[in-house]
């Protein structure tokens, strides 16, 4: 194994951190972290941030200030999506087994689109049977067969590109040192995986089409001989509602800003940006253990689950934009509340996390960095 750079090795104990966290049956960490070692993935400190997020003060002051972005009360299912539901025998794909509450929602209210196509090498058939696309997040479910699967072990894929009616995803994040996030979750089924990709239309890349061919090309660690699956995706929601808020904090060096939040049926996606003294990198933060992370509750204090995030920082910079995905609120809240806090950290113990008696990283809320956003929708 190569070795890391100090930078790098932080990565890698925030990445198992993050897989740690991650709410499945299946405990893949160490699985995983060995995979992550073996590929000497490459990670960015300064100009990249790719977390997963599952189970993860400023001084006062102009009141909060909504603008309503796009606005026809909730999101419905699109005319085209409803019609095909109709012909469609039973709606249960395999975002019915994912351990993601809005896919789930997706599985029961039909936003999603039952596809079958796949591509089979040596035996080994790799098949994509449904995707759902919110306009935040593209998901994509992967399930394996094998005539002799006694070997195989859980699902994976590895060399993965991904192409936009033939263009490289590269394309879509829109500046050198960004990347398309990708997230890969287990489900039930073994011979089953959620493959995930969300643009970078918040952190300077490019939108994502409402309509488009998706390729993969990838590999397996049982096949080394490369599959291809050209997915059509089209956009199954339409009247996401969209709320730009004009609201931020700002406490002990850290300017805490929510630049905007999008409710879907399937996902809420919340957008913020951390600012610290223009002397100072976002990747300071990183290594004095001040890591801040974001926990939503309702208007009743119920913390909603996280699906997943991702954010980035230009090398060098002081500012951090990241996209936190949550699963998706039934109806529209009369108000959603922003906790930050940063990760609690074993003592003279350098990137060692303390840890509840379930095995949950321990957090401090920072109060005065809390967000209180009422939600209109008039």
């Amino acid at each position: 194994m190569n070795n890391h750079t100090d930078s790098q090795d932080f990565e890698i104990v925030k990445l198992k951190k993050l897989i740690l966290e991650t709410p499945v049956e299946i405990d893949l960490t160490d699985r995983i972290m060995q995979r992550y070692g073996e590929k000497n993935m490459e990670i960015r400190k300064d100009n990249r941030r790719h977390y997963r997020v599952w189970k993860k003060t400023w001084i006062s002051i102009a009141s909060a200030i909504i603008f309503l972005t796009i606005i026809t009360g909730t999101a419905f299912i699109s005319p085209t999506m409803a019609e095909s539901i109709k012909q469609i025998p039973g709606l249960n794909s395999i975002f019915n087994f994912a351990n993601d509450l809005g896919l789930k929602v997706a599985d029961e209210k039909g936003l999603f689109t039952k596809i079958d196509v796949s591509d089979t090498q040596h035996g080994l058939t790799m098949r994509a049977t449904a995707v759902s696309f919110d306009g935040t997040r593209v998901s994509i479910g992967i399930e394996r067969e094998s005539l002799d699967d006694s070997q195989l072990g859980l699902i994976e894929v590895d060399n993965l590109e991904l192409y936009i009616n033939g263009d490289s995803i590269k394309n879509y994040a829109g500046l050198e040192d960004n990347n398309v996030s990708i997230f890969m979750s287990p489900v039930q089924n073994k011979d089953a995986m959620i493959l995930e990709l969300v643009d970078l239309k918040n952190q300077g890349g490019k939108v994502f089409p409402k309509k488009f061919e998706l390729t993969l090309n990838f590999t397996t660690p049982e096949m080394k001989e490369g599959f291809k699956l050209d997915i059509p995706v089209e956009i199954n929601t339409e009247n996401n509602l969209v709320l730009t808020p004009n609201i931020s904090r700002e406490y002990d060096g850290i300017d805490f800003k929510v630049d905007k939040i999008e409710f879907t049926p399937v996902t809420t996606n919340l957008t913020t940006q951390i600012k610290i003294p223009k002397d100072k990198k976002i990747s300071e933060l990183y290594k004095s253990n001040r890591s801040i992370g974001y926990d939503m509750f309702d208007e009743n204090g119920k913390k909603i689950q996280k699906i997943s995030g991702n954010g980035w920082s230009s090398t060098g910079s002081n500012i951090q934009i990241s996209d936190t995905r949550f699963v998706p609120f039934k109806s529209a809240p009369k108000s959603i509340i922003i906790k930050p806090y940063i990760y609690l950290y074993k003592e003279n113990k350098k990137n060692e996390f303390l840890l509840d008696e379930n095995g949950n990283i321990k957090v401090k809320y920072i109060p005065e960095l809390q967000i209180t956003l009422p939600i209109t929708t008039k």
